[in-house]
């Protein structure tokens, strides 16, 4: 294989890994389903193709070793790289269960997995200009034989991703293992593993409902204490690297707009009508815990459900559909009062 054809071939690997490693974390689940297996493919391919690369690297480390001029583009040759292998080990080991969010150390591989792909962005960057080759012509690169290597080395990357697929059945598109489903003691955590608790005054507590609602103002704890409950089967995919299936029970998002319309005053602008918020399955992402689409709530007006674990107790139930049948947005927020311990 040319060695420019390799370079650049894992230049686009790389390039494609970054991408579609940091660009789910901002979509919704659905959007980025097509991205976690391109993100797959690429990283077999890339390793696979580490084979011809070897080569290349051991011959131009010795050449620019025995130079009797320094050569500053090594420290970056060789950075890029470190972080390269340990992005791939970390991906594969995650992948073939060697390690997992809990294991080996308390906290999560796959956010160490994707701070390395972070880091790789700038490095590869850097690299790329510095080693840039620009013979041969891009169009003499590709012959019959640099071809057949192509098309083999996407057979085996094909076979290869298959299998590592077949190696954990519980694992999810997105790479999240499963972390207990309907056991509340086999729950993660969900809070940042260097905060602190916070210690909520119910007296103080608010949920502020505005935008395009007809009255916009503050429910207390005790006002949502009086709405029904409901009750949502739902999937929490975490991006630590895990997912579980709980039985979430709360306040829907859609009654608390719709108390915001009904203490209106007469005559005034009403918002487009919300479907009701009944029992369902979804799935929710942990990267929109930050929308509008759910309301929290520090006790009371949210109880776990048997066999579930007080965490649960800070996450009402919610329904995508509710929201997006305003025809303007409505921001619901929490006003949280901390006690001072």
């Amino acid at each position: 294989m040319p060695r420019r054809l390799v370079n650049l071939f894992l230049l686009a690997c790389t390039a494609t890994l970054i991408a579609t490693g940091l660009v789910p974390w901002l979509l919704p689940e659905t959007v980025a389903l097509p991205l976690y297996t391109v993100h797959r493919i690429s990283g077999v391919a890339l390793l696979l193709a580490l084979v011809w690369k070897y080569a290349i690297a051991r011959a131009s480390l010795r050449r620019r070793l025995r130079s009797p001029h320094a050569d500053h583009t090594l420290l970056v040759a060789v950075t890029a790289s470190a972080t390269l292998v340990f992005a791939l080990a970390s991906g594969v080991a995650w992948t073939t269960g060697l390690v997992s969010f809990d294991r080996p150390i308390p906290y999560s591989t796959l956010n160490l997995h994707v701070f390395a792909g972070a880091l790789l962005l700038p490095l590869v960057l850097v690299h790329s200009l510095q080693r840039w080759e620009r013979r041969p012509a891009f169009g003499r690169l590709v012959g019959r034989r640099a071809a057949l290597r192509l098309f083999a080395l996407g057979a085996a990357t094909a076979v290869t991703a298959v299998a590592l697929d077949l190696i954990d059945p519980l694992r999810r598109f997105s790479g999240s293992r499963h972390a207990g489903s309907f056991t509340g003691n086999e729950f993660p955590l969900t809070i940042w593993r260097f905060d602190t608790v916070p210690l909520i005054d119910a007296a103080a507590w608010r949920l502020v409902v505005s935008g395009s609602v007809a009255a916009p103002g503050a429910l207390r704890l005790a006002d949502l204490d009086r709405m029904p409950e409901r009750e949502l089967d739902a999937v929490i995919d975490c991006t630590g690297g895990w997912w579980s299936e709980q039985r979430w029970r709360g306040v829907s998002l859609s009654d608390v707009i719709a108390a915001s319309v009904s203490r209106a005053p007469r005559g005034s602008r009403r918002p487009a009508r919300l479907p009701r918020a009944g029992r369902s399955r979804s799935s929710i992402s942990s990267r929109c815990w930050r929308s509008a689409q759910s309301c929290t709530s520090a006790g009371g007006a949210l109880a776990a459900s048997p066999g579930s674990t007080a965490r649960q107790e800070s996450i009402a139930v919610r329904r995508p559909a509710s929201v997006s049948a305003l025809t303007k947005p409505v921001t619901v927020a929490v006003r949280a009062g901390l006690a001072v311990p």
